[in-house]
């Protein structure tokens, strides 16, 4: 009993579908320009306006615009899922839910 050679467990790692990787760096480009362009400009036009104030948005800004990207990106990516029906899960992932 103890004395059989132990087998190795095969890991089986879930990769992404070619599908999930494109919409989802289209997502993340698109989502990007309609979040980090608009915080750019904003940032811009406050440095003319009060100088200490665009330093101080600009140091805590950034924590927020990468939520607000993330978040852009996943709502982009399940609004592709509802408007063509194709699953950018893995099918793992897909029988658990």
């Amino acid at each position: 009993m103890y004395n059989e050679p132990m087998e190795r467990t095969r890991i089986r790692r879930r990769r992404p579908t070619a599908t999930a990787v494109v919409v989802g760096t289209l997502a993340f480009l698109i989502s990007a320009g309609l979040v980090g362009v608009p915080f750019a400009f904003a940032i811009l036009w406050l440095k003319q306006v009060n100088p200490i104030l665009s330093y101080v948005v600009t140091l805590g800004g950034g924590f927020a615009v990468v939520l607000a990207i993330m978040y852009v990106t996943v709502f982009l990516m399940e609004g592709f899922e509802k408007a063509t029906g194709v699953s950018l899960r893995t099918r793992s992932s897909r029988q658990r839910s």
